[in-house]
Formats: C-alpha cells, sequence, structure tokens
C-alpha cells in the first residue's frame, strides 16, 4: 500500500471502486492520452487485471482520494510490463487523474 501523504489516501483497487472507474475511464478529456474512451466492460476487466496483479505480486495501482474531502482522484500505483517488449522485464509507474486534478 503505497504511504498516505498530506494531500492524498490510497487503498488498493478493489470491485467497489467500479463506478468511480467507469466515470473516470469514460471521460473523454480524461483519457485523451490513451488509445480510446473504456466503456463499462472494459473497465470492470481492467479492474480484475490490477486486482489480479496486486494478488500474485503483493504490489500495484491504487485509488487515489483527497485527504481532506475524501474526493476520488484517479489512480496511481507499480505494476509489472508483463507484456513481449524489447526493454522487458520491467516495472512502470502509472497513473490517471480526473481532469480537475491536473493542475
Amino acid at each position: 500500500m503505497i504511504a498516505p501523504t498530506s494531500r492524498l489516501n490510497y487503498e488498493p483497487i478493489a470491485l467497489h471502486h467500479v463506478q468511480l472507474f467507469h466515470r473516470l475511464n469514460s471521460d473523454p478529456q480524461g483519457i485523451r492520452y490513451f488509445p480510446a474512451v473504456l466503456g463499462a466492460a472494459p473497465t470492470d476487466a481492467l479492474i480484475a487485471r490490477i486486482a489480479e496483479h496486486r494478488a500474485r505480486l503483493g504490489f500495484g495501482q491504487e485509488a487515489a482520494f483527497l485527504s481532506a474531502t475524501s474526493t476520488f482522484a484517479g489512480f496511481i500505483g507499480l505494476l509489472c510490463a508483463e507484456f513481449d517488449a524489447l526493454f522487458t522485464l520491467a516495472d512502470e509507474f502509472g497513473w490517471l487523474l480526473a481532469p480537475e486534478f491536473w493542475r
């Protein structure tokens, strides 16, 4: 688990976060640097992959919430790059924040 800060708290991504992630992944502005906006089924599959990664390896991406209000801000964390490429075996730091938290 990522240590909380004065601005953010974190928790492992789980199925109870699904509605938060549906909203985040369906926002065209927020997802504009990704290949496509994700609908419900691809978002559910993403959450399942993140949860499986954590169960198998003991770390992964986490849901991020503002400490002061508990407002969902996005997700942040480490993942093992588990695909074939010249640079793998590697870890990647990934994040996706809702646009209102970009500045």
